[in-house]
């Protein structure tokens, strides 16, 4: 009877590994703790994504990151959601780091000192700022990235962010940049396909962003939320609580510290920094 135990005890840590691999392949998106920022780096098939780049302080740990921890050698994709400096401000260390392929950004001039020190950075290594058409894709590895483009001028900046849509295999993702409600409209009247099993929610968690139109669309399995803390910043409970009423599992990195979501392609597995991965 023991030897049985043990056999199965066995066969069953066995297949538990097996699957442990299988999720490891695939798909992985690391959300990076750069407090109040974004910073996404997306993995696929030996390619990699770049979402934003946090604050120029956030520029050692990005660029460690990328280099030492990843091992990153060349970086395909820069998606620089909008000219925001807790967006864009890290974004010169990814372009130190390794060579980078392309840079996609909602808008080609902005005044301020961070996007005037991208472009300078672009313009030394002769990359291109990109400003892609409406619903523009492009592959990585076998996942497919499509912008959604913001579809008029906005006063509030937020409102001009690239939202980002990636489809691998049966698992989807949306990014939501900072997209404030009168973006997430546009967004909700334009037909497209928004349901995805994780949102990377929309201008850290504040209030004024994530309506219930938008999570009813959606309909994810998975919250990621990129704050220095619960609370700080002018967060506002409002967008925990419509996650947790509809039973959105939700990992903020104030708490949890870099997070990182694997996929192969049907299941999410979900890791943290500091430890177990149990959600809000």
């Amino acid at each position: 009877p023991s030897m049985k135990k043990t056999f199965f005890l066995s066969f069953l840590f066995l297949c538990l590994s097996l699957c442990s691999l299988a999720l490891g392949e695939g798909l992985r998106i690391h959300f990076l703790n750069v407090q109040h920022g974004d910073c996404a780096i997306v993995e696929c098939d030996g390619e990699t994504l770049v979402i934003d780049g946090g604050k120029a302080e956030d520029s050692a740990l990005i660029h460690a990151y990328l280099t030492k921890t990843l091992g990153v050698d060349r970086v395909e994709h820069i998606i620089a959601t909008h000219p925001h400096k807790d967006h864009i401000g890290g974004l010169p260390a990814v372009l130190a780091a390794c060579p980078v392929d392309n840079v996609y950004s909602p808008i080609a001039e902005y005044d301020s000192k961070p996007f005037e020190r991208l472009r300078k950075n672009l313009d030394t290594r002769d990359i291109a700022l990109k400003v892609p058409e409406q619903g523009y894709c492009f592959s990585l590895g076998e996942a497919v990235v499509e912008l959604f483009m913001p579809v008029r001028v906005h006063e509030n900046t937020n409102n001009m962010s690239i939202i980002t849509r990636i489809r691998y295999r049966d698992t989807a993702f949306l990014f939501m940049g900072d997209a404030k409600l009168a973006a997430e409209e546009d967004l909700l009247v334009s037909g497209r396909e928004l349901r995805a099993d994780l949102i990377k929610i929309g201008h850290h968690g504040r209030e004024g962003s994530t309506s219930d139109a938008l999570l009813d669309a959606v309909r994810p399995q998975l919250a990621v939320i990129s704050e220095e803390a619960l609370g700080a910043g002018g967060k506002d409970q409002k967008v925990l609580e419509k996650l947790r009423d509809r039973g959105i599992s939700c990992y903020v990195t104030a708490e949890h510290g870099h997070i990182i979501v694997d996929s192969n392609g049907s299941q999410l597995r979900v890791e943290t920094e500091h430890g177990a991965a149990n959600a809000k």
